[in-house]
């Protein structure tokens, strides 16, 4: 078959440049946790070196804390595992050189073995104390609940997530509004939209998963989390 190639002349102004290169997203914080290296010389506390680029700074690796799962992947050879444990639970956290201070899209994958849960936490600093802009739990039958801040509680979001399945999470962040999907075998299941601090607020550059009361031993890995910037006024949802 033939290709058809177009070539289109465009004389653009500087000001046309800034602007369409203001509506590109960027990426501030990828990672896949295929380099190994980085995760076998760690700090006293755990956590890796200062962040290079943009693959951030993460822990908390260790004995008692998350493992390097080099069994599964969303993509490439390795993942990021939390298992539950008797006690002492450690997250896995992740922490961006740059906060997200206006839109913002996190995209999490996982993959959760049967009976296992966890809670994940997307936030920043705020007075030297982490706070949460949005928090899940995924219940040991895989469904996905939403913190509700004005009743303390988490609710349902109507969303279940298959066990032993590689499943992808989105977070919106826009104009103080977050909108969830989960991507479930091809097919994206909208979670709704929460309320969450403004950018101005909170600007966003931590995640943190941890395993929550399930049977001693099961896990959950992660893999491919990202933050991306979005161009000015995004709509919320796609």
């Amino acid at each position: 078959m033939n290709r058809i190639i177009r070539i289109v002349s465009v004389i653009t102004t500087g000001a046309a440049v800034a602007a369409a290169a203001e509506s590109v997203p960027e990426v501030i914080l990828h990672q896949g946790f295929e380099e190994t290296e980085e995760f076998s010389a760690f700090s006293p506390n755990g956590y890796t070196t200062i962040p290079v680029g943009r693959t951030g700074r993460w822990g908390v690796f260790g004995r008692d804390g998350v493992v390097i799962n080099e069994l599964d992947a969303a993509v490439g050879e390795r993942s990021a595992k939390i298992i539950r444990l008797e006690k002492g639970q450690y997250p896995l956290i992740g922490v961006s050189r740059t906060p997200a201070a206006g839109a913002m899209e996190a995209e999490v994958w996982f993959l959760r073995e049967p009976q296992a849960a966890f809670t994940l936490r997307i936030g920043g600093f705020k007075e030297q104390k982490f706070v949460p802009a949005i928090a899940i739990f995924c219940t040991g039958n895989g469904e996905i609940q939403v913190y509700d801040e004005a009743s303390k509680r988490y609710l349902p979001s109507g969303v279940v997530t298959p066990a032993e399945e590689w499943t992808q999470l989105k977070f919106r962040f826009v104009n103080g509004k977050c909108r969830l999907i989960a991507g479930i075998s091809g097919e994206e299941k909208d979670a709704g939209e929460f309320s969450v601090p403004s950018p101005a607020e909170l600007p966003l550059d931590r995640i943190e998963c941890v395993a929550a009361p399930s049977p001693v031993g099961s896990g959950t890995s992660f893999d491919e989390i990202t933050f991306t910037l979005l161009p000015e006024n995004p709509e919320v949802r796609k």
